[in-house]
């Protein structure tokens, strides 16, 4: 199965990677200056998005199950969003103020807060596959299988 990009957490000297086996897999974090693993994390589903960061260091991680789980930078879980969709393909995005994006195959855009509570913020057309961005004045960017790209005003510092 192919697997998640690494993440780089450059304040914390950090690589996460996804390591998948068979339906799970593990979260590992890296120590970049002790060249060591410094924890490990399994969840049940494995994952084919690439994780993200947020400014306080929790690593978001969507799954093949349709969740999201917020992992501290410690390794211990914070909290987890079930979407309702029966996959994620997309990875999160985060704004500064902690407030996380992110678009499932049925075209949902969720909106998660810092502490994993979220609700169904848009409804696309079609799929979301890949990850939104943002630009420096905090728009938020979301490509769509119809060949769009929608583009929703800041909410938050991004």
């Amino acid at each position: 199965m192919v697997s998640a990009a690494p993440l780089l957490d450059q304040a914390r000297s950090v690589i996460y990677f996804i390591a998948n086996q068979d339906h799970g897999c593990t979260l590992h974090a890296w120590s970049i200056s002790a060249n060591r693993i410094l924890w490990s994390h399994a969840l049940k589903n494995a994952v084919q998005a690439t994780p993200a960061l947020t400014q306080t260091g929790t690593v978001l991680v969507p799954d093949l199950g349709g969740s999201v789980h917020g992992i501290a930078p410690n390794g211990s879980p914070q909290f987890e969003y079930r979407s309702g969709c029966e996959y994620l393909l997309a990875g999160a995005v985060s704004e500064r103020g902690g407030t996380a994006w992110i678009g499932d195959p049925t075209g949902v855009l969720h909106q998660i807060d810092a502490h994993g509570e979220g609700r169904r913020f848009f409804q696309l057309n079609r799929a979301i596959q890949a990850r939104a961005s943002f630009d420096p004045a905090g728009k938020l960017y979301v490509p769509c299988t119809d060949g769009r790209v929608y583009v929703f005003p800041a909410t938050d510092a991004a």
